[in-house]
């Protein structure tokens, strides 16, 4: 690999790695700090891949809609990639917490 190809591996690790952080931090804030609310789950997709050693991962995306303390309805999505996720279904009830400068990213904290 040359100087070229080595410096955006480098730079592409550091952007995911930075990625990785930053959602880690946000997550952390929006459970420790957030407001909470009642949300319905509007949707659900599932997508299955296959990880690095070959094992097959499901990621789940639940979309959800929920009213904030201002009264404005927000409809966000919820990503679970774990096999141990909460399975929900459209309509379950569901509680989350969110910050109020980013309604649009809700974290859930428990099952209805």
């Amino acid at each position: 690999m040359d100087s070229i190809g080595k410096l955006i591996f480098v730079v592409m690790v550091a952007g995911v790695a930075a990625l990785l952080i930053y959602r880690f931090a946000m997550w952390a804030r929006v459970k420790a700090k957030g407001i909470e609310a009642d949300a319905e789950v509007t949707g659900v997709r599932e997508k299955e891949s296959t990880d690095s050693d070959g094992s097959p991962t499901i990621s789940a995306f639940y979309q959800v809609r929920y009213r904030t303390q201002t009264g404005e309805f927000v409809e966000a999505e919820l990503k679970f990639i774990t096999q141990n996720r909460q399975k929900l279904a459209a309509g379950d009830r569901i509680k989350v917490k969110y910050l109020p400068e980013r309604p649009d990213y809700p974290v859930m904290t428990e099952k209805l």
